[in-house]
């Protein structure tokens, strides 16, 4: 008989038996068994494709998959251990993870490919949606069925803010100034925002805390209620729905209860009361210094000298004041009512602001500051409203012609602030020079090799500020001495953009301020670069047939980055990773070619260079390439007429064609 245009047989029928395994030997014969009724052994060898065999089909088991484990759960990605562990007999045309958020998942719903065959696989699964929980199974495809593993659940954590916590200022003996930065990530909606506080490490929200509204950004925080002389910790927060985001951790030390003392003004040797509120030393009584020009006693009255001080126009204020002390500024002066309990939300405000600060302040107050009445001489020459106004000079200028001050009123608990003319006459209130007040609010925009850092300065300490910036090390408490960028000079927020440092480390920063009293330091903060990546492009794809194909990439390497292995990655679905089929291809950068084998024909691949440093992979861009079908050619000759023909075997989508 005739069998695909070869000539054969039949032959040793009931004397022998042959058939077919499914194993193949090259692309032309395969193994098959053989028996005769002689032997009692068994005959195994490889023969022609083209003989016609008996067969035997035996009953496919289930494949065996198995979720092995799965770890690495984040908001967004999970990773997931496979053991596709045995076949079960049948084909294994795909095996793969398939998750949806209903159960039972199927590979008709989300899931990645990890091509044909056998054996243990690592599923990296990301662009999830945070705080959700996933149904996910493990699949094989048969040329006649699809199986899955059990069921696992994962559950992504919810996607919490950056917060960073500012540092302290304004240390009173009973209130603080605090604050924080709210970094927003893309679709996150911050339901709240403020400072916790305890005397214990690791405050929560469940303790003290402050509500400083909604949304991103930075933010200032009043800490009151507290304990004199006590050590207190401090972190910023952020809620989203479903968690709390924490920044770093702070410290700082009340003072103690307000202490007073007394100061001797060599000039004309007059002995004032002292009293220190917060970190800052106040003369507790109206100054009275005699000035050349622009200071005088109510109407000329000195029975009011001893009790109520002098009066001075502005350009008199500013330089009444003994050596070592200073007209205090309107910065100064918001200092000292933010340490009584001045709310943040008022402080900037003109007119009467506050609570019941002005009551603390008076004679008899509870602050011990005793704000003297002492009137004030009106710019047309007039004295009015002795014990009942009183008027103070700051050292800050509105316009040419103004300049801020604080009243206070018999009638009134809370403060004014406004501008009036330089001409007024109002009383004086020297305080001591301290260094000044710096403080180093955030660090943001950290990224492989550099920072941005956001600096406050709102007190000079009564000197001008002659240099501030910002110095950092990989050791706690850098100083000037060590790494620093200058900024300017004087009082102010700025920021300063921060180059050139090295990824994936840790770095502790301090700004600082230099004026004729030395150099003052910030409050520390750390920050930790981010990974470096390297830069990798990915060649095209070229050779192409029906099982392989060739590809690589070019990679190169910002300062420092060591690559500890590249080559290039694939699948059938699209984005492929290391955790899919790849090649290694040596370390370092530069460029370099890669082989890429068992393919299946006729399919379509993705392919992407990849390049691994310390913490991280960087990928290339993705091309994609077809294999070429499965084909095979040969001549037979026909016996009968000897003619020859041409055979043609072709594989399309998963069949033999044969012409």
């Amino acid at each position: 008989m005739e069998v695909k245009g070869i000539q054969a047989d039949f032959y040793r029928r009931q004397s022998g038996a042959t058939f077919w395994t499914s194993e193949e030997y090259d692309n032309e014969k395969a193994y098959y068994r053989g028996f005769n009724i002689e032997h009692g052994d068994i005959h195994k060898d490889v023969y022609s494709k083209e003989f016609s065999y008996s067969v035997r089909c035996v009953r496919n088991n289930p494949p065996v998959l198995v979720i092995d484990s799965t770890d690495q759960v984040t908001d967004s990605s999970f990773t997931a251990y496979v053991d596709f562990a045995h076949a079960g007999g049948a084909r294994i045309d795909e095996k793969g993870l398939c998750w949806s958020e209903s159960p039972e998942p199927t590979n008709t719903d989300s899931h990645e490919s990890a091509g044909e065959g056998i054996g243990k696989v690592i599923f990296f699964i990301d662009s999830l949606e945070q705080s959700k929980t996933y149904y996910v199974r493990a699949y094989v495809k048969t040329p006649h069925d699809v199986f899955y593993s059990e069921e696992i659940i994962v559950k992504t954590s919810v996607t919490l803010p950056m917060v960073t916590t500012s540092g302290i200022s304004s240390i009173g003996s009973n209130t603080a100034t605090g604050g924080g930065n709210a970094i927003l990530k893309p679709g996150m909606v911050i339901l709240s925002k403020g400072v916790c506080w305890s005397t214990s490490p690791n405050p929560t929200i469940a303790g003290n805390k402050t509500t400083n509204g909604t949304g991103g950004g930075t933010f200032t925080s009043s800490i009151t209620g507290l304990s004199p002389n006590t050590l207190y910790y401090v972190k910023a927060y952020a809620t989203v729905e479903g968690g709390v985001s924490y920044g770093n951790q702070v410290t700082f030390t009340t003072t103690p209860v307000n202490e007073t003392g007394t100061f001797t003004d060599t000039r004309d040797g007059k002995s004032y009361n002292t009293i220190h509120i917060g970190n800052q030393w106040w003369m507790a009584e109206n100054l009275a210094y005699k000035m050349d020009e622009g200071s005088w006693f109510y109407y000329d009255d000195s029975a009011t000298y001893s009790q109520y001080g002098r009066l001075y126009n502005f350009e008199a204020a500013k330089n009444a004041c003994p050596a070592g002390w200073h007209l205090p500024s309107d910065n100064d002066w918001k200092a000292l009512e933010t340490n009584i309990g001045m709310s943040a939300d008022v402080i900037n405000n003109v007119d009467w602001r506050g609570t019941n600060q002005a009551t603390q302040l008076k004679v008899g107050g509870a602050s011990g500051f005793n704000a003297k009445m002492g009137g004030q001489k009106y710019d047309y020459g007039s004295f009015a409203d002795i014990d009942v106004v009183g008027t103070f000079w700051t050292s800050t200028q509105s316009t040419e012609t103004k300049a801020f001050y604080r009243g206070f009123n018999t009638n009134h608990t809370d403060i004014h602030r406004e501008a009036y003319a330089k001409l007024f006459g109002y009383s004086v209130r020297c305080l001591k020079n301290s260094p000044a007040e710096v403080v180093l609010d955030s660090v943001e925009s950290i990224e492989e090799y550099g920072a941005t850092v956001y600096i406050t300065i709102n007190i000079d300490g009564g000197t001008p500020i002659t240099e501030r910036g910002i110095c950092w090390g990989t050791s706690p408490l850098p100083t000037v001495g060590g790494s620093h960028t200058v900024s300017g000079t004087g009082i102010g927020t700025f920021n300063i953009e921060l180059t050139g440092l090295n990824h994936t480390t840790t770095y502790y920063a301090r700004a600082y301020a230099i004026n004729a009293d030395g150099t003052t330091y910030s409050n520390q903060l750390m920050f930790t670069t981010l990974v470096a990546l390297p830069v990798v492009t990915t060649t095209n794809v070229t050779s192409i047939t029906s099982n392989s194909a060739a590809s690589g990439g070019n990679v190169t390497a910002g300062p420092g980055l060591t690559v500890l292995s590249r080559g290039v990655c694939w699948n059938t679905t699209g984005n492929p990773t290391v955790s899919n089929s790849k090649t290694t291809n040596g370390t370092g950068t530069g460029t370099f070619t890669s082989a890429l084998t068992s393919l299946q024909p006729n399919k379509t691949y993705y392919v992407r260079a990849y390049a691994t440093v310390a913490g991280g992979v960087g990928y290339g861009n993705e091309i994609s390439f077809t294999t070429q079908p499965l084909s095979q050619t040969g001549t037979v000759t026909d016996t009968r007429d000897g003619k020859r023909i041409r055979l043609f075997t072709l594989e399309i989508n998963g069949g033999l064609h044969k012409t």
